[in-house]
Order: structure tokens, then sequence, then C-alpha cells
């Protein structure tokens, strides 16, 4: 299984009228459930889920079209 690793940064991108952005997230404390990153200055709790054998995490929360990082 591919998991999260504490002090490792994982990152997504994504574009807004036609400019393209890159946001890095920093894996700063985990435990088997969560996972606590840092972005930007601030602070972000995130549910793991299993997807296929891979952790993956909804850091901007769990909606349709929301960004998702893999493991």
């Amino acid at each position: 299984m591919e998991m999260f690793k504490l002090g490792n940064s994982y990152s997504f991108n994504y574009s807004v009228r036609g400019e393209s952005y890159t946001r890095s997230f920093k894996v700063i404390k985990r435990t088997v459930k969560t996972i606590t990153m840092e972005t930007d200055g601030r602070i972000i709790n995130c549910t793991v889920y299993d997807h296929n054998g891979r952790e993956v995490v909804y850091p901007l929360g769990k909606y349709s079209m929301a960004p998702v990082l893999k493991a």
C-alpha cells in the first residue's frame, strides 16, 4: 500500500481562467486515519481514505470536483 510519509510534500495542479497554478502540502503529522498538513502557513487536518491500495486525502474538503492528493 502506498502511504503518505511524514515530512514529504505533495501537490496538485489546477487552472483558473487559463492560468495554471500548483499548490503544495507538507505532511507534518500523521496517524493511521488522519494527516496534518501545512500549506501557505495554514494547518489542515485530513481524513485518510484508501483507494485501490493507495492513500488519498481531500485537503480542501470532499465535494464535487474537489482536488485529491494521492500518496
